[in-house]
């Protein structure tokens, strides 16, 4: 049975690529410098109220950001992306303490740094506070 052949082109057709006129050259040759967002994260700030209750100085943080240093019983207003790992330690505390941990969302307004009595010793915890949601009109 004969086979039937196609002949191979003379030479591959010449393709140019045409940039984008309205993106800066920087964009065009780096895809990895356009501003996105992992897992949709927020990309506002919001205003975070840090509320120590105790009789101590923290330090505060957000993720990797220093929030600073939060005196006894102030508040502390930040203006910062509401997403990511809050945590704290105390500024005079004992070698080896533990840090307060907490995932925080956009929904939170208000962190409070709390002490209270477990068995005579005394327990550190942080408390989240969600904002006021407001009802939709008819």
């Amino acid at each position: 049975m004969p086979a039937i052949l196609d002949r191979p082109p003379e030479a591959p057709a010449q393709t140019q690529t045409q940039a984008d006129p309205t993106r800066p050259w920087w964009r065009r040759h780096q895809p990895f410098a356009m501003p996105r967002t992992r897992n949709s994260a927020p990309t506002d700030d919001g205003e975070l109220v840090i509320d120590n209750q105790t009789d101590e100085s923290w330090r505060v943080h957000l993720g990797y950001r220093d929030l600073g240093v939060i005196t006894a019983r102030t508040h502390l207003r930040v203006q910062v992306v509401k997403s990511g790992m809050l945590t704290a330690r105390q500024l005079a505390g004992p070698a080896g303490a533990g840090y307060l941990t907490s995932h925080i969302h956009p929904s939170i307004q208000t962190v409070q740094i709390r002490r209270t009595l477990v068995n005579n010793e005394p327990f550190y915890d942080l408390r989240l506070l969600e904002g006021q949601r407001q009802a939709a009109e008819p």
